[in-house]
């Protein structure tokens, strides 16, 4: 592995997430509402936008060769701050995996939906937990403020190969 990569300059946001494949040599970063792809030299590959939400922490997953990340559409400052870069009004608060299929990413700017990069999952737990009210009144149930960590593994103690994706 070289000792560092420049991922490059995007104005779409900080660098919210990395995901690596050592086979394919390349590197994914989730730029908040884009996911850019380089190879180990900082070399761009590609990079898929058009999306309205907070794309979070990324995973890439060597045995589907897919890039797993949290996708959050919040209504919230946040959230807001990326609509009205994107010219749009209002979206639903609502939480997603995001699931990328790497290999299709080949050029700058595709689009997430229409050039059939993503696709996703969604989080009826998460949003609801978001948009409820616990038993005091309290906003948010748990606390819950949305995703922004994943993470592919076995389940802890478990020993029989499975590999669970983890929010």
């Amino acid at each position: 592995f070289p000792k560092s990569i420049f991922s490059g300059d995007y104005r779409t946001g900080h660098c919210q997430g990395i995901a690596v494949d050592t086979k394919n040599r390349v590197i994914y970063y989730s730029f908040t509402t884009q996911l850019v792809k380089t190879d180990f030299d900082g070399n761009f590959l590609g990079s898929v936008g058009g999306l309205l939400g907070h794309l979070g922490c990324i995973q890439f997953r060597a045995s589907d060769g897919l890039v797993y990340g949290s996708l959050e559409y919040k209504n919230d400052a946040i959230g807001r701050g990326i609509l009205q870069k994107n010219n749009a009004e209002s979206i639903e608060n609502a939480f997603y995996i995001a699931v990328f299929d790497g290999e299709k990413i080949t050029r700058a700017d595709m689009d997430a939906e229409k050039d059939g990069i993503m696709t996703a999952a969604f989080l009826s737990r998460v949003t609801d937990d978001y948009l409820g009210t616990d038993k005091n009144g309290c906003e948010h149930i748990l606390g819950c403020s949305g995703i922004d960590g994943t993470a592919i593994g076995p389940m802890p103690g478990a020993n029989d190969g499975r590999e669970w994706l983890f929010v």
